[in-house]
C-alpha cells in the first residue's frame, strides 16, 4: 500500500517536469517563428518553471498530509509503541513466576 502510495506520487511529481519539457519546447518553437524573442521565452520559462516548483511543493505537502492521514486510519503500531512493548514484554519475562 505504502510503495504504491510511493509510487503514484512521484508519477504526480514526475508530470510536473514533463510539463517543463513540453513548455520549453513550444517556447523554442515560439522563438524560431519570430513569435518571441529568446529573452522573452527564457523569461516566460523562468516565470513558468518558478511557478511549476511552488505547486509541486504543494503537491508534495497535501501528499505527505495524504499519506499521514492514511497511515492514521490503518491504525498501525509505530517505532514508539513497539519499543514500549518490548521492554514491557522483558520485564515480564525476568518477573518470578506464578506472580
Amino acid at each position: 500500500m505504502i510503495e504504491e502510495l510511493k509510487k503514484l506520487m512521484l508519477v504526480s511529481l514526475g508530470s510536473v517536469s514533463l510539463t517543463r519539457e513540453k513548455i520549453d519546447f513550444i517556447l523554442k518553437g515560439l522563438v524560431q517563428q519570430g513569435e518571441l524573442t529568446k529573452e522573452q521565452g527564457v523569461k516566460v520559462l523562468d516565470s513558468l518553471a518558478t511557478k511549476g516548483e511552488k505547486e509541486r511543493d504543494i503537491l508534495a505537502e497535501k501528499w505527505k498530509e495524504l499519506v499521514a492521514d492514511v497511515l492514521s486510519k490503518m491504525d498501525l503500531a509505530k517505532g514508539s509503541d513497539i519499543e514500549k512493548l518490548k521492554k514491557r514484554v522483558a520485564k515480564l519475562e525476568k518477573a518470578p513466576k506464578g506472580t
